[in-house]
This record gives C-alpha cells, sequence and structure tokens, in this order.
C-alpha cells in the first residue's frame, strides 16, 4: 500500500512539472524577453493570450 501512494505521488508531481514546463514553453514563445514589465505591458495592451492555442 505505501508503494502506491509514492508511486502516485510521483506521478502526480511529474505531471504538474509538464504542465508548468508547457506554460512557461508558451510564455517564452510569445513574449522572448526575461523583463518581467516587459511581458505586463505587452498583456495589459491587448497581446495574444499566453494560453490560447497556436
Amino acid at each position: 500500500m505505501p508503494q502506491g501512494i509514492i508511486l502516485t505521488a510521483i506521478v502526480i508531481g511529474l505531471s504538474v512539472q509538464a504542465l508548468m514546463l508547457v506554460g512557461v514553453m508558451k510564455l517564452s514563445r510569445n513574449h522572448p524577453t526575461l523583463e518581467v514589465e516587459s511581458i505586463e505591458q505587452a498583456l495589459a495592451s491587448g497581446a495574444r493570450s499566453t494560453f490560447t492555442d497556436d
């Protein structure tokens, strides 16, 4: 039983990391900069959302 819980925790952790990686990849593709202010300005001015389908 404990092995199943540990394996489930590992799978959930990897899934969360994969989802976060996809979000970061979309953000970097849409806004290729490290300047947070520039990303915020682009989002505020009505630029493409970071989570739209390509």
